[in-house]
């Protein structure tokens, strides 16, 4: 019984944190270019949220081996510090934030890619079909990153559209965990 309220506090965590991705991805179109602070907090927001739910996976998914477990925490921690250095950044000095954000986040992104090609390569208790699918989207926030990190004057506003699209696929990626989680 305990088992199965946990497995289901694990689908329900990972299917909310999917949606809210997935909102602020969606936020972050829309309102680009009249919000930038706001969103460059949103992201932060994301990003936080993204990061506490690789270390609650980390935690409390008892079917990860040891690398997994590792791997999940140590990104979670990386993202969620990163993320509190934005909201703190931002809230400082809103002007310098501007300019620096931009490639925190790139860099937080490369993570998060990073590690979802890992857990695409390493993971053995997924389909070969989400296994790939993570693959993807790890190449997607790989190559998101590097854009921003070598094109920043491109504007803000194809920037906070490649976060955004990031977020949304990063939301994708929980819904379909926790729908893979209910069926295992």
């Amino acid at each position: 019984m305990k088992t199965e309220i946990k497995e289901k506090n694990i689908q329900i965590f990972n299917l909310l944190i999917g949606f809210v991705l997935i909102v602020l991805g969606i936020f972050v179109i829309f309102f680009s270019t009249t919000a930038i602070l706001i969103l460059l907090f949103l992201i932060s927001l994301g990003l936080l949220f993204a990061g506490i739910g690789r270390i609650f996976n980390a935690i409390y998914n008892k079917k990860l081996n040891n690398k997994e477990i590792i791997l999940k925490y140590s990104i979670g921690i990386i993202a969620t510090i990163i993320a509190i250095i934005l909201m703190v950044l931002i809230i400082g000095d809103p002007a310098y934030s501007i300019q620096i954000l931009i490639n925190i986040i790139a860099l937080a992104f490369l993570f998060i890619g990073i590690s979802m090609i890992l857990i695409g390569l390493i993971d053995e208790i997924y389909e070969k079909w989400y296994k790939n699918y993570l693959i993807l989207v790890g190449f997607v926030n790989l190559l998101f990153a590097i854009l921003i990190l070598l094109f920043p004057i491109i504007g803000y506003i194809f920037i906070i559209t490649i976060i955004a699209i990031s977020l949304i696929l990063n939301g994708l990626a929980r819904i379909i965990l926790a729908k893979i989680y209910l069926d295992l």
